[in-house]
């Protein structure tokens, strides 16, 4: 399994896609990439824009759950939040990755999920 670039997807503004929320650095052991949405929500959509949450040196990180739990801890300026302009669909089946502000992909993607390799990133399905 690898990466298939889709060049349409540049068109698309991170705004216009939920966000997948990937950790970078320190974190809960078995963290795992949190969707901003779900099916039956009204602004659920198959496409993802990847947002890199950083822990602040002096929180101790804890297991991420939601996406309110993250804008909270954000709020309270427990975590950093940065968004990549990478759009993208993870999944089983199809992996599609663009990022809005290039014309080549930065993503990495294989058989066991997403892996940011410019940023050490990970998603496991």
């Amino acid at each position: 399994m690898g990466i298939n670039y889709a060049p349409g997807l540049a068109g698309i503004s991170d705004q216009h896609a939920p966000a997948i929320y990937l950790v970078e650095g320190r974190s809960a052991g078995s963290q795992i990439a949190v969707f901003g949405s779900q099916p039956g929500e009204t602004d659920y959509s198959p496409l993802w824009h990847e947002v890199v949450i950083r822990w602040k040196s002096s929180v101790k990180p804890k297991l991420l759950t939601s996406d309110n739990q993250i804008l909270t801890l954000a709020k309270h300026h427990k975590l950093t939040m940065h968004s990549t302009h990478i759009i993208g669909t993870y999944g089983r089946g199809l992996q599609v990755a663009a990022d809005v502000n290039e014309s080549m992909p930065s993503p990495v993607i294989n058989n066991r999920g997403a892996k940011r390799s410019d940023r050490g990133c990970s998603l496991q399905l």
